[in-house]
């Protein structure tokens, strides 16, 4: 019983390798017929069989074909097949074109003859000029056709049988995909490139070095390129494959990186697409020295590592949400499923009907375009992410010219004609006509004793962030703080401190009103303004500068502020601030000086403003501006007497004018001792 088992066993495993495959049955409405499952193979180990040998071989020493590619082989592999009766001439083609040699023996009635062809042979000498290998047959019943194959590649025996009409038809169908794919890789070649000159996106090139590479791989896989780029190049042709697609894979591995952006996305996917990357250039110079068989099975290798890659790294960007990796990884999807229907069928597992011959190209087209898409989308989201950082470096820079215009005056720049406080320098200086403002709060030193540090802070933040923006306001600017004292700038007209000066005295009433609901003391404020030449820039040393004014206009401001402290009064302006008002009339002011500057021989006249003091104390000092102001001119001209009764006149309608009871002592004491003295 168990020696029965046995020899079942071992006929059911000898059935399929005696068995031989059977005739072709070619019917004339056969338009094509795939000869897998009719042809039988011998494989010559010792690589010295002549067909005189091989049709002596017993039966049993061929095998037939389950399979369309029998992988890497170099030695001779004979095949056979045969018809099951006479059939009108028609056409054999091997659907491989990387095959190194093929020899083709037809029977004949005094033997055989042989047709020649394979990449080692120049194209010129194929009997048939086209770019897969082909044949003209005369199907005779009972006669064996023989091949001898032979190559440092994959051996593939993807044989089909063509009616002549159908086969042109295919050609005609296969034509249309590689125009379409080459007429996709030419128009995206030359877009692309475009692109990269006019963006300089590095992403662009290795592109376009991709997409060429490729062009020319599968070239020399449908054997186009052997047709029509180097016909002449057997050597070439039998290289070209490991050449290109290791050239393909380095540029496109490059791509993927600078595509995905590797680097920061994700380290272990950069390093080992670096290291594919520099492996498939390695098998790319190897193909000009290597075996070719070597290299070409280096490159298959490589290329499943290359998918994996990709894939993993595209599928990483897509989880991350990297937007442009949606087209990224759409558009190796689609190449790689064409690719996997076009390997299927070359190896038999479907059939090599034109649409899966041809899916790789048609796949591969998708592939471009579909990258090319991504690489759009990529750059209008490095547009976008570029506008998003413009927007927050200018909301940065803004914010930074903010916080340096709190202490260097914008305004400032402008007028040393700088963008930025980056481009200030020591020693930038202009010569300018402006207005100078110096305010001060009379008595802030007592007013300070009765405070703690931290509330004599808080009391001059709380003063100056009302003045502050009012002379912003009028288009001034506060060139320093000075304690409790502020020096400002104005440079249009003068017209615009004094109307500072009043707002600032009107803001100030309201302060008090506050402060003394609130239990503190009032305050005032002294404002002095003069108009005049002066030199404006930056003064220190390299590790610090500040922005100043120096000028006699400057000094005279400061005195003039200073003397509202000797006449009891709110706004002093001096006489070239009076000249440079519009409407003098607009205003309620009297002179009431005569200032000396070190260094001039005439004085200026200084004058009071009355304007931002109270209704009432406007209205006083106004009806008696005439009877001043001609005391002050009598006082002036030593006419004492005339002073004495024109300021007693107006400190008995006014008794509050500090400045005219100031004037009416003097006028006494000059009239007592008789008007003798030098008037100080």
């Amino acid at each position: 019983m168990k020696l029965c088992s046995i020899l079942t066993a071992y006929t059911l495993f000898l059935i399929p390798i005696f068995s031989a495959a059977p005739p072709i049955e070619w019917e004339r409405k056969t338009g094509s017929l795939d000869l897998t499952d009719s042809l039988e193979y011998y494989a010559d180990e010792k690589g010295d069989a002549t067909l005189e040998h091989i049709r002596k071989l017993p039966e049993t020493a061929f095998q037939p074909t389950k399979k369309a590619n029998l992988g890497f082989f170099t030695k001779p592999v004979w095949l056979r097949f045969r018809f099951a009766y006479a059939v009108e001439r028609i056409l054999l083609r091997h659907e491989y074109a990387m095959t190194d040699f093929l020899t083709l023996y037809h029977p004949e009635p005094k033997g055989y003859h042989g047709d020649n062809a394979g990449d080692m042979l120049p194209f010129k000498e194929r009997a048939i000029k086209h770019r897969l290998m082909s044949f003209w047959i005369t199907p005779e019943p009972d006669r064996w056709f023989y091949l001898r194959l032979q190559t440092n590649g994959s051996v593939n025996l993807a044989f089909t049988l063509l009616d002549p009409t159908y086969a042109m038809e295919s050609d005609n169908i296969s034509q249309y995909f590689l125009g379409l794919f080459f007429g996709t890789i030419f128009v995206m070649f030359f877009y692309n490139l475009f692109l990269f000159f006019s963006l300089r996106e590095p992403a662009y090139i290795f592109y376009c070095l991709y997409i060429a590479g490729f062009a020319f791989m599968a070239g020399t896989l449908n054997g186009i390129a052997y047709q029509f780029v180097w016909p002449d190049s057997p050597w070439l042709q039998n290289r070209a494959f490991a050449i290109f697609s290791g050239f393909a894979m380095a540029c496109g591995m490059i791509f993927a990186i600078l595509f995905l952006n590797l680097r920061q996305l994700n380290r272990i996917f950069f390093y080992a697409a670096a290291a594919v990357a520099g492996t498939a250039a390695i098998v790319m110079l190897a193909g000009f020295v290597v075996n070719p068989g070597l290299s070409v099975r280096a490159a298959n290798v490589l290329g499943g590592f290359w998918v994996l890659c990709v894939l993993g790294a595209g599928i990483w960007a897509a989880v991350r949400r990297y937007k442009p990796a949606r087209y990224f990884l759409l558009a190796w999807i689609m190449m790689l499923l064409g690719t996997t229907v076009f390997i299927l069928s070359t190896r038999g597992v479907l059939p090599p009907n034109p649409f899966f011959l041809n899916s790789m190209f048609l796949g591969s087209a998708l592939e471009v375009i579909l990258l090319s898409l991504a690489l759009a989308d990529r750059i209008n989201q490095l547009k976008k992410d570029k506008e998003l950082l413009q927007v927050v470096a200018l909301q940065k820079q803004k914010l930074l010219t903010d916080s340096y215009s709190r202490f260097f005056p914008r305004r400032m720049l402008e007028l040393l004609e700088r963008q930025s406080v980056e481009e200030i320098a020591l020693g930038d200086a202009t010569e300018r006509h402006m207005t100078v403002l110096f305010a001060d709060i009379r008595g802030f030193t007592a007013l300070s004793e009765k405070m703690s540090p931290r509330d004599s802070f808080k009391f001059l933040n709380s003063y100056l962030r009302r003045v502050g923006p009012i002379i912003r306001a009028n288009d001034g600017f506060i060139d320093k703080f000075m304690g409790d004292g502020i020096m400002a700038l104005f440079p249009e007209n003068a017209e615009s401190a004094l109307k500072s000066a009043i707002t600032m005295q009107q803001t100030v009433r309201k302060y008090n009103h506050h402060r003394v609901k609130s239990g503190y003391d009032p305050i005032r404020v002294g404002i002095g303004i003069h108009k005049g030449a002066l030199m404006l820039g930056t003064v220190g040393e390299q590790e610090r500068m500040d922005g100043t004014v120096i000028s006699d206009s400057v000094n005279l401001a400061s005195r003039i502020e200073s003397l509202t402290k000797k006449f009891d009064a709110n706004v002093l302006i001096s006489e070239m601030v009076f000249q440079e008002l519009a409407d003098p009339t607009l205003y309620h002011t009297r002179v009431i000086a005569r200032v000396r500057v070190k260094g001039k021989e005439q004085p200026v006249t200084v004058l009071q403003v009355f304007d931002g003091m109270p209704d009432y104390a406007v209205e006083m000092l106004d009806k008696t501006r005439g009877d001043f102001e001609r005391g002050f001119l009598y006082f002036h001209e030593r006419r004492f007497s005339e002073a004495v009764n024109l300021f007693a006149r107006v400190t008995t309608l006014n008794p509050a004018d500090g400045v005219a009871g100031m004037y009416l002592e003097k006028a006494r004491y000059f009239e007592r001792i008789s008007g003798n003295l030098t008037l100080r």
